[in-house]
């Protein structure tokens, strides 16, 4: 994998030594929309985006993985191993579907039976533990569970379920409006419809309860995205869609794990964002927004942005190594260093 030199920023805290910020561009092999990325380990990252394309980064090599449902849209990706992942694919009923690759080989375990569903994102506890969370389409969130790695996925009862507000969903813009956390929690962010809500769990889904947020609303505004460094302290993005050219109130952090909201002071980017990565590297919490009109980073818990570029960026990626990447339009693929 060749890196090109894109750009360096140093970025002043109060509190702690100042962190660079590196990102080099990296060739994909791939012209499509990258929008879901999982790093499995310093030499091994999966991605997925449009028209069912499928990248697989390892040792420096970037390799397109053929799949033959050509035409779907894969916007979220659960790694097991080099030759192992679950892809998620969106749409209107049987459109989302939950595929599996593994030795080389490609499968079907789950298709959505509901004709007015449509699946958003997936995330998993451990290899075996794991929840999608889809729109709601009977007056009731439509989460799905697996407890064998994917091989068999069933419903969550609605009993077990706060009930949805109407036309509430998900945004599926970078599978990231899903994290789970052990020991056995997850949270959801929702949207559409006038609703902005997390779905939170502590007990591996068997119980949920409702946490408010003061996002932005609209028929086309919520949360798309969140990250949570751990059980308190998160970070939850997003925006009204159809405000492409100006600031609004979308980016809100936590420090109790949802109990209150503080406001981010406005970033750079205009417009919504898409994909939120939140992560303490060398004592400093780091985060990291992208959305299509460009990324931009904070050290500071939001008090102040820097711009990482203006490209069209849909998932953001990064670890406490401070490692990580950002992926969008045209195949593009950006490593990123923080040091």
């Amino acid at each position: 994998m060749k890196y090109l030199p894109v750009l360096i920023l140093f970025l002043a805290c109060s509190c702690t030594a100042e962190l660079s910020f590196e990102i080099h561009n990296v060739q994909s092999n791939t012209e499509e929309l990258l929008i879901a990325s999982d790093r499995l380990s310093p030499d091994l990252t999966w991605a997925t985006g449009t028209n069912s394309s499928v990248v697989r980064i390892q040792d420096g090599i970037s390799t397109t993985i053929p799949c033959p449902h050509d035409s779907l849209q894969l916007r979220d990706v659960h790694a097991f191993s080099s030759d192992h992942i679950l892809a998620l694919s969106i749409g209107p009923g049987s459109a989302s579907k939950v595929l599996r690759y593994k030795d080389n080989e490609w499968s079907i375990p789950y298709t959505l039976e509901y004709e007015g569903g449509f699946l958003d994102c997936m995330d998993f506890w451990d290899d075996q533990h794991g929840i999608v969370y889809g729109d709601s389409f009977d007056g009731w969130p439509c989460i799905l569970q697996t407890e064998d790695a994917g091989e068999t996925w069933t419903r969550i009862g609605t009993t077990r379920l706060p009930k949805a507000g109407k036309g509430e969903g998900g945004f599926a813009s970078s599978g990231t409006c899903l994290k789970t956390k052990s020991p056995g929690i997850a949270w959801i962010g929702t949207g559409a419809g006038g609703n902005a809500r997390l779905l939170y769990t502590k007990d591996h889904g068997k119980a949920w309860e409702v946490i408010e947020t003061p996002m932005i609303k609209g028929e086309a505004a919520g949360i798309t995205s969140l990250d949570f460094i751990d059980s308190y302290r998160g970070v939850i993005v997003g925006g009204d869609l159809q405000i492409t050219d100006a600031h609004t109130q979308n980016i809100f952090l936590t420090e109790d794990g949802g109990e209150s909201w503080q406001a981010a002071n406005p970033p750079h980017t205009l417009g919504a964002f898409y994909c939120v990565a939140y992560e303490e590297i060398q004592g400093t919490e780091v985060i990291v927004i992208c959305g299509p009109n460009g990324a931009d980073v904070s050290q500071d818990k939001g008090a102040t942005w820097a711009n990482l570029t203006t490209q069209d960026l849909w998932r953001c990626e990064l670890d406490a190594d401070g490692e990580g990447w950002l992926m969008g339009r045209d195949g593009s693929l950006l490593a990123l260093q923080v040091k």
